[in-house]
């Protein structure tokens, strides 16, 4: 009996997408009876991210871009709430690693085309890779372990570019990601609103420990609004995609 290519790759995408789904619950509960109730929540929350963008970068790459920025854009403010429904201010917490690991996810989609990248797009990769290279050695001299996680906040967006590299994009779906984009932004400029209207209780927790003198007070019109994310410098093109839209 012969068995096509395509049909064995079905099979196999099955199989591992069905293993995620059985494994993820027990890796869970085995997360969960080792660590605190508080880790444990964020650990659930955590998982509950990566899940969909697992599922996505198997089966639908393409809307992995727009799952990507929703979670950048709100998981400064889950992490926000989760802090405050505690009673207790962290300063890196469990979903802090929330768009690192969902960006990080990118890297799926690259691995299994990889053999598409051109050479063009190989050597921009090359330089940028070089760059971090010399930046990261740099970082560890000076200041040691702590400088990984900046290297990884350079590294992951960077991923776009071989996801771009291998990933054909038609211009309806260079439509709905701009779509996309612009939703996102709309949500997080009409919170950034209420926040600078009322102040939210979980944002109010959050000024009064981050120690961030640059955002205001934590009372309504007197607060320097930052919204969803987690500073207002990156808040300013949501204001234009609401004011343009």
């Amino acid at each position: 009996m012969n068995v096509s290519l395509p049909s064995m790759k079905s099979a196999g995408m099955l199989l591992l997408i069905c293993g995620i789904c059985l494994g993820l619950p027990l890796m869970i509960g085995f997360a969960s009876a080792k660590l605190s109730s508080s880790n444990s929540l964020q650990g659930a929350v955590l998982a509950g991210i990566l899940f969909p963008a697992f599922l996505l970068a198997l089966l639908k790459p393409k809307a992995l871009i727009a799952y990507t920025l929703l979670v950048w854009a709100v998981a400064p403010e889950l992490r926000r709430i989760a802090d405050w429904s505690e009673g207790v201010y962290h300063s890196v917490s469990l979903l802090s690693l929330a768009p690192l690991l969902t960006g990080a996810t990118l890297a799926i989609p690259v691995l299994k085309e990889i053999h598409r990248i051109r050479k063009s797009s190989t050597r921009i990769i090359l330089l940028f890779s070089v760059a971090l290279a010399y930046g990261a050695l740099i970082g560890l001299a000076k200041n040691g372990i702590g400088s990984v996680y900046d290297l990884a906040n350079y590294i992951v967006p960077l991923l776009l570019i071989p996801f771009f590299a291998v990933t054909r994009f038609r211009p309806k779906d260079i439509d709905r990601l701009l779509y996309a984009f612009a939703n996102i932004a709309v949500l997080v400029a009409i919170y950034g609103i209420v926040q600078y209207l009322t102040v939210p209780p979980w944002d109010a927790f959050w000024m009064k420990n981050a120690d961030m003198m640059s955002i205001g007070t934590p009372y309504p019109l007197e607060i320097r609004v930052f919204s969803t994310l987690n500073s207002p410098g990156l808040r300013r093109p949501s204001w234009y995609s609401l004011w343009y839209r």
